[in-house]
């Protein structure tokens, strides 16, 4: 039988940190982005940004939103500089990172809105947007 502790101590963590921190770097520069879109006070993309925000579209863009971190994440790992094999087993270790610096980012006094925040639903759309991605990996 194989050690289950191996396999996850064997994962590639420094670089998984790093791109899962490359990720959420991303999502705060598109949330500041966003949040200086609706501050220009044009009534064009104010009302966009309010439909989008509001009900009923207003309750799927937060879980739509974390669906895209665990999607770029997969993405950032495939076009990372030092090539990381993916498989089951390093996504699984990819979605722990990317948890983890949401958790991480969830806990900043970031000064503006913030459409991804740590829940258990944030937690699931991670993972479909990690699984999905990363189908041919499995």
């Amino acid at each position: 039988m194989t050690n289950p502790w191996r396999g996850f101590t064997n994962q590639p963590w420094l670089e998984l940190a790093k791109i899962a921190g490359v990720t959420l770097l991303a999502v705060i520069a598109i949330e500041w982005f966003m949040a200086g879109l609706i501050s220009l006070q044009n009534t064009v993309i104010n009302s966009f940004f309010m439909a989008l925000l509001n009900p009923p579209l207003g309750f799927l863009v937060p879980f739509l939103a974390v669906f895209g971190i665990g999607v770029l994440g997969v993405y950032f790992s495939e076009r990372w500089r030092q090539p990381l094999y993916l498989n089951s087993g390093t996504l699984w270790a990819l979605v722990l990172c990317l948890v983890v610096a949401l958790g991480l980012k969830s806990l900043l006094p970031l000064p503006i809105f913030q459409i991804t925040q740590l829940s258990q639903p944030a937690l699931i759309m991670i993972l479909l947007g990690v699984f999905v991605k990363g189908r041919p990996y499995w």
